[in-house]
């Protein structure tokens, strides 16, 4: 998961163990620990489906009843994938290779 404070456009990476929505709203709780209430969640964009963003938003709202969300419109088609694509440039960035394994 990435996290950055648009603010002061530091970055936050962090592993998720698995892509649930529980795991997602817990780590940017724990985000939002790191950058202190004065940077709550202003934007968040996502590759994954409309019920897994469902889901996170409803356990975000869990964690902070005083929330408000406000939905935006879609992005482009063509700009799907943007946030795996910066992901790996992260990745590249700091040296880390990246591997894919077949199985079969």
């Amino acid at each position: 998961m990435k996290y950055k404070d648009h603010a002061s456009k530091f970055c936050l990476l962090r592993p998720l163990k698995t892509n649930r929505a529980a795991e997602v709203a817990r780590c940017v709780g724990i985000a939002e620990g790191i950058f202190g209430p004065r940077c709550p969640l202003q934007l968040s964009q996502s590759d994954n489906g409309q019920k897994f963003i469902a889901n996170v938003i409803s356990d975000l709202s869990a964690m902070w009843p005083d929330c408000k969300i406000v939905h935006g419109r879609p992005r482009h088609p063509h700009s799907q994938g943007s946030a795996a694509i910066r992901i790996l440039k992260i990745c590249y960035g700091l040296g880390w290779t990246i591997m894919e394994v077949q199985i079969g």
